[in-house]
């Protein structure tokens, strides 16, 4: 637990102390893009198929190796967000290097929010709804540089339009040439040899990305973003899991291109509506305190042929905390969002490999008088070996 609040003081401590970016003015004529909607950290551990409510949000995904050739196809489609994204990589490991070919789209048809010049600062402000499409390829190497740990180098090139369909009114349509250069530290693995769905471990990373609009002479901004996910059981039956994401502009040269962030749903700080917060900068601490209850007890019963079997049955307590900045000066005021809350879970699992983690909880924000809300989740998990 120590080494965990510690951490969590170190990211707000690194927010605090790094230097304000360095704003160069750009082409007013150009206009605002790169809305970056936070999802959840999934540490290279990720369902197969997941299933979100209220947000509408499911999820797949799948990896097949053909010889030596790894494939993965991610899918990410909310239906109540009216937005669908996806990505299909090849992948083809050698000794000690790992090169990639990644190509995603993504869809938006209902943005509200747009950042836009005010004097000498860049604001996020409501505008009429429009639709963003981003249209990306990406080559990229992965290096292992220890155990656990890698370093990553990518080039992508993105399509980028928002407007309307008329092309009436367009906000931003160009394209972006960026550079990623990253570190990750990743322990997390299923815990054991038994059939509980349990993982533990720890997993960090950082990433520097470099964005040029159409060319390289046209340096737009240089962000970082750092993660981190930590399971751990503190003492039988309770465990605990943090995420801590904290993403900044480190500097700017074009505001009038300034990225955001959008917040808010089960997958960054739970209470809050999805995507309500919006933010240039934000450090995101989400908490929860797990309690297995009757470790030795499940329930077996018949579905078709299929022998199923309920267990692990935990109660567990989150807390989420947030502070943001919807102004791109680093100077503007903080802003705080807070929820508690407090749930159960139950894992689903059938003769084979395949697991359902089920859980319900409810999330209470502290801020504005806002009403509880009721998440449902349910993720299947696949693993080579009969948990």
């Amino acid at each position: 637990m120590s080494r965990l609040c510690r951490s969590s003081v170190f990211c707000l401590i690194l927010l605090v102390w790094l230097p304000p970016p360095v704003i160069v003015k750009g082409d007013e004529g150009q206009k605002a893009h790169l809305d970056i909607k936070v999802k959840e950290i999934s540490a290279n551990v990720s369902p197969k198929i997941e299933l979100s409510l209220p947000g509408g949000n499911i999820y797949e995904h799948f990896v097949e190796n053909f010889n030596y050739m790894e494939m993965t196809f991610n899918l990410n489609y909310n239906f109540l967000d009216n937005s669908i994204g996806g990505d299909v990589s090849f992948a083809y490991p050698y000794k000690w290097i790992k090169p990639g070919l990644t190509l995603s789209d993504a869809v938006d048809f209902e943005n509200f929010i747009a950042p836009r010049v005010v004097g000498d600062d860049v604001y996020l402000l409501p505008t009429d709804k429009y639709i963003s499409r981003e249209r990306t390829i990406e080559l990229s190497t992965r290096f292992n540089i220890l155990a656990n740990m890698h370093l990553t180098t990518a080039f992508l090139v993105s399509d980028i339009f928002k407007g309307d369909l008329s092309e009436n009114n367009i906000l931003d349509k160009g394209t972006d040439l960026i550079q990623k250069v990253s570190v990750d530290y990743n322990t997390i693995q299923p815990k054991g040899k038994t059939r509980k769905l349990v993982f533990e471990g720890l997993y960090a990373s950082s990433v520097f990305t470099s964005r040029f609009r159409s060319r390289f002479s046209n340096l737009v901004s240089i962000d970082n973003e750092n993660k981190l996910l930590f399971h751990s059981e503190i003492l039988s039956p309770w465990s605990i899991e943090e995420k801590v994401s904290m993403n900044i502009p480190v500097k700017i040269w074009m505001k009038e291109l300034s990225g955001f962030y959008t917040l808010g749903g089960f997958d960054s700080i739970r209470g809050y509506a999805d995507n309500s917060i919006n933010s240039f900068r934000f450090l995101l601490l989400s908490n929860n305190l797990k309690r297995e209850i009757s470790p030795d007890k499940e329930w077996k019963f018949k579905l078709s042929k299929l022998r199923v079997y309920v267990h692990q049955f935990t109660l567990f307590f989150l807390l989420d905390e947030l502070l943001t900045q919807d102004r791109l000066s680093v100077h503007s005021p903080l802003k705080s969002y807070t929820s508690i809350g407090s749930g159960i879970s139950f894992v689903m699992s059938g003769k084979g490999k395949g697991h359902f983690y089920t859980e319900l909880y409810i999330a209470q924000p502290l801020k504005n008088k806002l009403p509880p809300v009721i998440y449902f989740k349910t993720s299947l998990f696949s693993f080579e070996k009969k948990m």
